[in-house]
């Protein structure tokens, strides 16, 4: 009987969570910007500021029950996110002494990104009943998403006005790159191009809508976002996916050394326009430049050296611009990735990233012969997208900080609930 009560509490909570984080995701994409936000709540929709510290907010308070379901089911998260309480509240005493000037209110942003982890007892919770149903609809929404970007890019190059609300995504500002306006693939559109691939290489069954997916991912990948960083990403988690999945050992090294040459090529043909300009103009102040991330290597690689424990802390690029920007202005902690993060936190990225990250490589690698292939394969190649993108795309910042939270739980559920054929789709509905 109290089995029965226990099943049913969990498959109650977990519709609960499920349909919350279905609404963190709709949020995340502003709804497609279908209708236009009001101005009191545009804020609260943005992706990189308000939403976040709403999420990380809420999932506070999905903790007390979260705990009572699933304490002994996921005892890691529960004590990482002690430890991590902890530092961040002692890391947060010590900065406002430091950066007088600032109060709590102007780093609240700042310190909600460092609390992305919490967010995992949300994707958690939403995964317990069935987590193909969670991934199903997240891979439904950066679809349609990607099928949106694809057109305003066509509207854009057509002199066409932009669809629905879209004007809101450039409140900030539009970005043309290549005489085309670039759009992101957004929160998930880059790992879930990521997943199609996994188990399009590796499912037996139903390959049409996975092929689909990467095909338009791919696509509004190349032209529309046009981010070579993801784009190397993408190439690394794919030649790690094509060497787990093809057998005849000489396909798998002529395949794996073809991606390895179109990444060459990507870098390549980058590194040859940087070279000219740099040889005939002197713009890379005003650009992210080659010579630009020279310099915010060595800025950030001295800011630990001469603050190993605390790095630069939380100051605020209105109150302390001379720490965040380096003498020179153009510094930006997110273009040098871990370096960035080392000379922002100092030690204590070791808690805010390094124990999350070295936590899912162990999983992906223990867990490797115990789960299916496709499994194995989504496991290796999450784990290649984290270690690579931590070079520059770091997943720690406002933009991109909810998909930690969703990567920490998703390799947590795996390790608790053993293998989870995602493959099989009629099983997991």
């Amino acid at each position: 009987m109290q089995d029965r009560r226990n099943r049913y509490l969990v498959k109650v909570n977990s519709i609960f969570y499920r349909f919350s984080a279905c609404a963190v995701v709709l949020l995340a994409y502003h709804l497609f910007y279908l209708v236009h936000f009001p101005d009191l709540l545009r804020g609260f929709g943005n992706a990189k500021y308000g939403l976040p510290l709403v999420v990380n907010l809420y999932s506070i308070l999905l903790v007390l029950p979260f705990v009572t379901t699933y304490r002994k089911k996921y005892q890691w998260v529960l004590r990482y996110l002690m430890i991590l309480f902890v530092c961040l509240f002692v890391y947060t005493i010590i900065d406002l002494k430091r950066y007088p000037l600032q109060s709590f209110i102007d780093i609240r942003f700042t310190v909600s990104m460092f609390f992305a982890p919490i967010s995992a007892v949300l994707f958690i919770g939403s995964f317990e009943d069935n987590i193909y149903k969670t991934l199903n609809f997240i891979n439904v929404v950066t679809f349609i998403w990607n099928c949106i970007i694809i057109i305003q890019c066509l509207c854009y190059r057509l002199g066409a006005p932009f669809l629905f609300a879209f004007d809101d995504y450039f409140v900030s500002g539009m970005s043309i790159r290549n005489n085309s306006v670039q759009l992101s693939l957004g929160l998930f559109g880059n790992l879930f191009v990521v997943y199609n691939l996994s188990l399009l290489f590796s499912a037996p069954k139903r390959k049409f809508w996975n092929l689909i997916y990467v095909i338009v991912g791919v696509t509004a990948l190349l032209f529309v976002q046009q981010t070579k960083g993801y784009i190397l990403t993408i190439l690394a988690c794919l030649m790690v996916i094509v060497y787990g999945s093809i057998r005849n050992k000489k396909i798998r090294i002529i395949s794996c050394f073809l991606i390895i040459w179109i990444a060459l090529f990507v870098i390549g043909t980058d590194l040859v326009y940087i070279f000219a300009r740099q040889l005939f103009g002197s713009e890379y102040r005003q650009t992210k430049s080659y010579l630009n991330r020279v310099y915010e290597l060595n800025y950030y690689m001295n800011c630990f050296k001469e603050h190993p424990i605390l790095g630069n802390g939380f100051a605020e690029l209105e109150y302390y611009e001379y720490v965040v920007r380096g003498k020179e202005g153009i510094a930006d902690y997110t273009d040098v990735g871990f370096i960035g993060l080392l000379g922002r936190c100092g030690l204590f990225s070791i808690v805010f990233y390094l124990i999350p990250l070295l936590r899912i490589i162990y999983i992906s690698i223990k867990k490797r012969k115990a789960v299916s292939h496709a499994m194995s394969l989504i496991l290796c190649s999450f784990s290649v997208y984290l270690i690579v993108t931590s070079g520059t795309l770091i997943i720690t910042d406002q933009g991109r900080n909810m998909l930690f939270g969703f990567m920490i739980a998703f390799f947590e559920f795996v390790y608790a609930n053993g293998d989870i054929r995602l493959e099989d789709h009629k099983k997991q509905k």
